[in-house]
């Protein structure tokens, strides 16, 4: 284990590392509370206040653009908690293979923070948002990556930095077997590949996790997004965080994190009608148990009616698509969630499913026919 005067050592050289390659301006940046909540898409009629409390401004920002391989999740924005400098997290990260067997010596993401600590003394950062759940709603969402500096180092070890999200005083920041958001985590850090594209300053990641907190629609919520050093302040640690929403799950609102992988369903899967009517088909994204709205669906009609069209999905996770068929035959639908709204099936854009419908031709009328019994 890395000495503490050692890891003092890498504090300050870091320190010079920063006076001396810091860039002029940075893509991350401090940001007050309300803007922060602005980043994360939190709809301004739910919010009620946000604060940073006694949090050093410089662990709190945004971001605006592509970082860490998966964000903004939404908008071009999103928000980041720090144990040190929020400027940092967009650096390149040029140092790992120095950290590599090396405990850190020659990092280059090690600040001490003034304000919020720990009872140990450590970083600490906290950003309190009190929000009105809609009347419709009973579960929220928000995602959000937890990126380190200890990575590969210090896991298993007393410097292990955490993330929490106390929903109305109780965790819903942990992963599958109940266990903190830290570099011990069973997301994302794997020791057997010790130097990952994490892209962004960072050595690890846990990578793109999805919160679920129940809530009451109708009611005020308090949720405290918190992180901290621990052990020490140096080494530091983030959470990039985004999308933050209600939704209503029907009572399937599990409390916990989980990895976001959405998955979309076409219904009804067959069908079948006569020419000359219309038919819809209904796709549904979900992230778990969770509707993805706000996503792009693009359709397209392969066979006897050829067509296309797009949706977006609404607060259900549902985007309907409706054509008419006037062609007597099999069609073949498929839909793919377009991340990237450009219209055309990228090769990563994997998330897919088909139907198929059956136009027939349609009976004839014989309900205008009368039959004079006098003629025959």
């Amino acid at each position: 284990m890395k000495s503490s005067s050692v890891r003092f050592v890498v504090a300050l050289f870091a320190a010079a590392l920063l006076l001396v390659w810091a860039p002029a301006t940075f893509g991350a940046a401090p940001a007050t509370a309300n803007d922060i909540a602005t980043a994360m898409d939190i709809d301004p009629g739910v919010l009620v206040s946000a604060t940073l409390g006694t949090s050093d401004p410089r662990g709190a920002g945004t971001h605006t653009g592509a970082l860490g391989l998966v964000f903004p999740q939404e908008g071009t924005s999103f928000g980041i908690l720090s144990t040190g400098l929020v400027e940092s997290a967009d650096d390149p990260d040029t140092n790992n293979g120095e950290t590599l067997g090396g405990g850190g010596q020659g990092d280059d993401v090690s600040f001490q923070l003034d304000g919020l600590n720990t009872a140990a003394g450590q970083d600490a950062v906290d950003l309190t948002l009190v929000l009105n759940a809609p009347v419709e709603s009973d579960c929220l969402l928000f995602r959000f990556g937890f990126y380190s500096e200890e990575f590969p180092d210090f896991v298993n070890q007393g410097f292990n930095d955490t993330f929490t999200a106390l929903l109305n005083g109780s965790n819903i920041a942990f992963d599958s077997n109940g266990d903190p958001i830290d570099v011990n985590t069973n997301f994302g850090f794997d020791p057997s590949n010790p130097n990952p594209n994490t892209g962004s300053t960072y050595d690890g990641t846990t990578g793109l996790l999805e919160a679920a907190g129940p809530v009451v629609g109708g009611t005020a919520n308090t949720l405290v997004l918190h992180i901290e050093d621990q052990g020490d302040s140096i080494l530091d640690s983030a959470v990039f965080l985004d999308r933050l929403r209600f939704v209503f799950t029907g009572g399937n609102c599990e409390p916990g994190a989980q990895q976001v992988e959405d998955v979309l369903t076409l219904t009804p899967e067959t069908a079948q009608n006569p020419i000359g009517t219309s038919h819809t088909v209904t796709a549904t994204v979900l992230t778990g148990p969770f509707p993805d709205d706000g996503k792009d669906v693009v359709f397209t009609v392969t066979g006897a009616n050829p067509t296309s069209g797009s949706a977006v999905t609404d607060t259900t996770g549902a985007a309907p698509f409706t054509y008419t068929g006037t062609q007597p035959g099999l069609d073949t639908i498929t839909a793919f969630l377009d991340e990237d709204g450009d219209g055309v099936q990228d090769p990563d854009e994997t998330v897919m499913d088909t139907a198929t419908k059956e136009w027939i031709n349609a009976p004839p009328d014989c309900s205008a026919v009368v039959v004079d019994a006098t003629s025959l």
